[in-house]
């Protein structure tokens, strides 16, 4: 099939009709034949019948190990033809959301990445929608969380990462760090310890109780270290505002390749992760910048917005600062492909909070708490109740 030039949803419906699915631990979750498995056969020597080991840290290679599922032929045109596909997609494929790819965008129902797909694709009222890559129309046991429009949920992306960086709080990264190199050396020092009780054990089970041990300390100080030279290689970072004020209006128009590129590249430099909660016309958005900022806020029917973040960064700040904010937020506007202006009303400054938004939230907010979300979700819709209504 894949020689024929059959995608992999194509091949996965045929699998689940007709195949039974391995059992895998990892994936005792889902139902049926696993996407990932099956882009995995177009690289998997395992099925001209090969098997790679290794011993002292030399590779065997162990042929005719399985049995023989293709030829060497019909497995190189195979990976041809997913080649010439992939390449083809690409070309066509403008249509990337601004945090997807590039591993810090995630679900906050089931903590699987996030990716995007066209709603209604090819039709005149085509859009572009984010949805959990966990989320499946076909298995009851997938993700619930609900797809989003990207044009409202980049737009209030934008806005609360605004909040944060034109007033950022200067001694959180250096805590921080502190905090790292603390965690380090306190682990330096077990270590120490534990090889000198290594040096010192004579009965076999105790030396390799002591070695898993000294392994496990290892390989916990190389995550720490890891993380610390991530914040070290952003520790003198302060992040200019002009870098999201300047970000053109039509940015979240997904045909605007050269645009969202920019504003991706931007992204990667200075966020750090964005996780999202979603339920049906609501979502709820944490953001953690680079520098040890973060801030976090609530959509609702993409209309409010409830900035949580603000009262955090711009409480104690002086007033030509607020007024930048102020300016930033009541100005902040984008356009999406048909031209149409994208604007919400922020219900924790600049906007005038009338009677009718009041009845209407007060009516949607009973009705989001009745439906099954997370429970920090289900806290941000608390928190929005308490701040705003």
């Amino acid at each position: 099939m894949i020689r024929e030039g059959k995608g992999h949803i194509t091949i996965k419906k045929y699998l689940d009709e007709n195949y039974t699915p391995p059992t895998i631990a990892q994936n005792s979750n889902k139902e049926g034949w696993g996407i990932n498995l099956i882009k995995k056969v177009i690289s998997d020597r395992a099925v001209l019948g090969e098997k790679i080991i290794h011993i002292d840290g030399r590779e065997h290679l162990l042929e005719n190990y399985y049995p023989l599922a293709c030829t060497e032929a019909e497995f190189a045109q195979a990976r041809h033809v997913r080649s010439e596909k992939k390449q083809f997609t690409s070309k066509l494929k403008s249509a990337a959301g601004i945090i997807t790819g590039m591993r810090i965008a995630t679900c906050g129902d089931c903590g699987s990445s996030l990716q995007v797909y066209r709603s209604k694709a090819g039709k005149k009222d085509e859009k572009l929608r984010y949805k959990c890559s966990g989320r499946s129309d076909t298995s009851v046991k997938s993700c619930t969380a609900a797809t989003f429009d990207n044009r409202y949920f980049e737009y209030a992306l934008m806005l609360l990462i605004g909040s944060v960086i034109l007033q950022p709080k200067k001694n959180e990264n250096e805590n921080k760090v502190a905090l790292l190199k603390n965690k380090i050396d306190a682990i330096s020092s077990k270590i120490k310890s534990t090889f000198q009780s290594i040096e010192a054990a004579t009965e076999g089970d105790i030396y390799i109780l002591f070695t898993e041990r000294l392994n496990s300390l290892s390989r916990e100080r190389k995550k720490l270290n890891e993380e610390l030279s991530i914040e070290r290689s952003h520790e003198e970072i302060s992040i200019n505002p002009d870098i999201y004020m300047l970000i053109p209006p039509s940015f979240i128009d997904y045909n605007q390749t050269d645009i969202r590129n920019e504003v991706r590249d931007t992204i990667y430099k200075t966020v750090k992760s964005v996780k999202v909660h979603s339920v049906t016309s609501c979502f709820y958005i944490q953001v953690e910048l680079f520098g040890g900022m973060s801030t976090d806020g609530i959509v609702i029917d993409n209309k409010y917005i409830a900035d949580f973040g603000f009262d955090m960064h711009h409480q104690q700040e002086n007033e030509e600062a607020f007024l930048a904010y102020n300016k930033f937020v009541n100005n902040f506007e984008c356009i999406d492909k048909d031209g149409k202006c994208i604007r919400m009303l922020d219900l924790v400054n600049g906007t005038h909070f009338i009677t009718s938004d009041d009845f209407y939230l007060n009516q949607r907010v009973n009705a989001l708490k009745t439906q099954a979300m997370s429970e920090e979700m289900r806290a941000a819709i608390e928190k929005f109740e308490g701040w705003v209504l």
